[in-house]
């Protein structure tokens, strides 16, 4: 008799180690995570959670704006909704504004907010408002005088023709021509010859206090019809304003005047090159619908409208392209103003060379305006599209396993190679975190995040309760610096991951045995449960060691052709690799 020759198979091994962050759609592949929560890329490729979060106590109300100078800047609008207290390392500055959303931009020691149109110094705790005005009262005498360059009043004669046998020096006004021009004789050479630089000083008690020289004003209300309109102011003093004009005679008035100096209405504001950079479409301050794009005076974010030819002059200009400007940045060194379906690049170093260039993209989605963050050479932001990565050429979407985003509210930040971006609605609501470098995304467990900036060790984010050091890295001391508030409490980290289908590739094979390889801190733990193709979690085994511990945790199934595992736990945990076994029927 015959007996066949029957060998054993050896089950066959398949060994995860690298560990690809999170995949919510159901094409996640062995080596992604289906759910997960407090799990970083800090120890790619193993699977490790993210380091621990210290947390602040901070003043009740919304949090409107976070600002990273030498010590934490705050916006808190109070909890009945009255206005906003802007704070300075935690004190309160006693600088107020409008309740609602805020545009801040940093430049040099000052940080500039709108719409409130508001500046706060860091430097010596001055504060104040970009606009500045001047209006004479109903009686008070305002005058006005023909000037040099240095407010010395000129004795001139104003006639039609030259006057006969004048002096040497004698000036003369010609009111023959508009407008008028200002002369003086020089009698070598038996000649008038013109003063090219006349100014006009405008005298009245209190007139130059909110004024300095360089100041883009409007001037109206004078009897002197020519001087009203825009203006650069040449000098001023307490009492005096001087600026360029020509009249033909001194004159006095005790009706009102008005000196004014107004910034822009502007929907979104960066800092580049010492100037401010913003956009606007909608209503400008005077009423008109416009749809421009402006920069300060250089090195002056007071000054917007001081148009004197000069390198150092403020800047305006209209965009033809439809629809409300939704986000900007400054990016490869130039500004950089979105549209949801276009970005608007404004080339060049001063006004007489600066351009506008405009992109058909997938821009930034309306509402997402602060979702735009620079990180590791690109630009991030959301569109209506997903979350996009842009190099200057083109956006690429990069939000794929993440699913649906909701644009509105969104808030993003970078640290160390990785960004943070906080969904407050919609279905997949969370914070969310990309790594650059690896291109992989995790999701982290902080809800209700209502701001954020870059603190000296991580990133701060504010929630209606609290602040929250996320991986932090010097158990919060920096974060408490930054703070102005040593009282912080560091947490230990709970964190969950959930694989993806564990899959046998043939039907005639299935997944008979798990095994993990682990370790796990004193004081920490981590839970191992089975999914299988019911949902239903059958736990495996809790690890709870006395001493830090490496182990390898074998894991029988039933036989199904495919399953997952949950892995959950607390403290710093790190998984090193899942190998699945799989045998055939």
């Amino acid at each position: 008799m015959r007996i066949p020759d029957i060998r054993m198979r050896e089950p066959e091994r398949e060994e995860i180690r690298t560990f690809f962050g999170l995949n919510v759609m159901p094409s996640a592949k062995q080596g992604e995570s289906r759910d997960e929560e407090n799990v970083s890329s800090r120890l790619f490729p193993f699977l490790a959670p993210r380091q621990d979060a210290v947390r602040f106590e901070r003043e009740g109300g919304t949090c409107r704006a976070l600002i990273p100078k030498d010590q934490l800047v705050s916006i808190i609008e109070t909890p009945g909704g009255e206005y906003c207290r802007l704070y300075y390392a935690g004190q309160e500055t006693g600088l107020l504004m409008t309740p609602g959303e805020k545009q801040t931009v940093s430049m040099g020691t000052k940080v500039i907010i709108f719409p409130d149109k508001v500046w706060y110094d860091t430097k010596d705790g001055t504060y104040g408002s970009l606009d500045a005005s001047f209006t004479s009262q109903s009686g008070v005498s305002v005058s006005f005088a023909l000037s040099d360059p240095f407010g010395g009043e000129y004795e001139y004669d104003a006639s039609p023709t030259a006057p006969e046998s004048p002096a040497d020096g004698a000036a003369w006004c010609d009111t023959s021509v508009t407008p008028n021009v200002l002369y003086r004789y020089s009698e070598s050479s038996d000649t008038w010859a013109e003063i090219n630089s006349t100014f006009v000083k405008i005298s009245s008690p209190g007139i130059g206090q909110r004024f300095r020289a360089g100041d883009g004003v409007t001037l109206s209300g004078s009897s002197q019809n020519t001087l009203d309109g825009a203006a650069v102011i040449e000098d001023a003093g307490d009492d005096f304003i001087l600026v360029p004009g020509i009249i033909s005679s001194s004159t006095t008035q005790d009706t009102p005047f008005s000196v004014t100096r107004a910034a822009p209405e502007i929907d979104f504001c960066v800092e580049h090159n010492n100037r401010l950079w913003a956009c606007r479409s909608g209503l400008s301050r005077d009423g008109e619908y416009v749809n421009e794009i402006y920069a300060s005076k250089l090195g002056d974010p007071f000054n917007w409208n001081a148009f004197s030819g000069l390198v150092s002059d403020s800047y305006a200009a209209s965009v033809g392209t439809d629809g409300v400007f939704t986000g900007c940045a400054v990016y490869l060194g130039t500004p950089s103003f979105f549209k949801e379906g276009c970005v608007h690049k404004v080339y060049g170093t001063r006004p007489s060379n600066f351009r506008i260039v405009a992109s058909s993209c997938d821009g930034v989605a309306r509402g997402a305006s602060r979702s735009v963050a620079e990180c590791c050479g690109s630009l991030y932001y959301l569109s209506k599209s997903g979350f996009m990565q842009y190099d200057g050429s083109y956006p690429q979407q990069i939000s794929n396993t993440l699913g649906e985003l909701a644009p509105s509210g969104a808030v993003s930040c970078v640290c160390d190679g990785r960004v943070y971006l906080f969904i407050p609605g919609g279905t997949r609501s969370g914070l969310y975190v990309y790594d650059a470098m690896l291109s992989v995304w995790h999701r982290y467990g902080e809800s209700g995040i209502e701001a954020t900036c870059r603190a000296p060790s991580g990133i701060l984010a504010a929630t209606p309760e609290e602040y929250i050091n996320l991986d932090s890295k010097d158990a919060g001391a920096s974060a408490g610096a930054f703070l102005g508030d040593d009282s912080g409490d560091a947490d230990v980290t709970s964190w969950r991951f959930e694989t993806g289908e564990l899959t046998a590739e043939r039907d005639d094979m299935y997944v008979d045995k798990i095994e993990l390889t682990c370790a796990v801190p004193e004081g920490g733990h981590l839970t191992v449960e089975l999914i299988t193709g019911e949902d239903e979690a059958m736990p495996v085994v809790t690890l709870s060691p006395s001493v830090r511990r490496t182990f390898t945790v074998p894991v029988i199934t039933p036989r199904h052709r495919r399953c997952r595992l949950r892995i959950s736990g607390a403290g710093q945990c790190v998984v090193y690799s899942i190998s699945k076994f799989v045998e055939r029927t």
